[in-house]
Formats: structure tokens, sequence, C-alpha cells
């Protein structure tokens, strides 16, 4: 799967002719659930490694990051909250 920009599409959706809006809506919510629930289960991952491992390095859960960013075509903004997600962690780690 490619990178998919909910937002991207959904503008790409309003420029089509009405016949073609319905199927090309209904693929738009198929691919966001799917990236959605890639989202969930990234977090999941991560807080699960963290959790397994609490020395986890930064790299490591970012591969994990790369890996569930491939099949899930999570966009820069997405890829940005998960970032700011393990960057929050280890910045309340080191405050301890």
């Amino acid at each position: 799967m490619g990178i998919f920009s909910p937002e991207e599409e959904l503008a790409r959706i309003k420029k089509l002719p009405k016949e073609q809006k319905r199927e090309a809506l209904a693929v738009f919510k198929d691919k966001l659930a799917r990236q959605r629930d890639g989202l969930a289960t990234c977090r999941v991952f991560i807080e699960r490694s963290i959790e397994f491992n609490p020395d986890t390095p930064r790299e490591k859960l970012m591969e994990l990051v790369d890996k569930f960013s491939a099949q899930y075509g999570f966009n820069d903004y997405q890829r940005e909250i998960i970032k700011k997600l393990i960057d929050g962690y280890f910045y309340n780690r080191k405050k301890l």
C-alpha cells in the first residue's frame, strides 16, 4: 500500500463525477478503516515493546513505525503523531 492521506483522497473524490463517487467512497472507507486499525495496532506494539523492555531504544521503536507505515501507508502527519508519542515516553522517562 502506498501512502494514504485521507484528506487528499477526499479532495480527489470530491472532484470525481457523481457516478464514480459511490465506488470511490467505498474504497476510501475500506482504506481508512484498515489504516486506523494499523495505527491502533502500531501504538499497541510500541506500548507493549516498552512494557516488555523499558530500555527499548528509540531506533527500535521507530523501526516498528517504519514497518507499520509501509504496510498501512501512514502519511507524514500520522508518522509525526507516532514520533511525538515515542518522544513523549523518552521525555517523561528522562524526567524520572
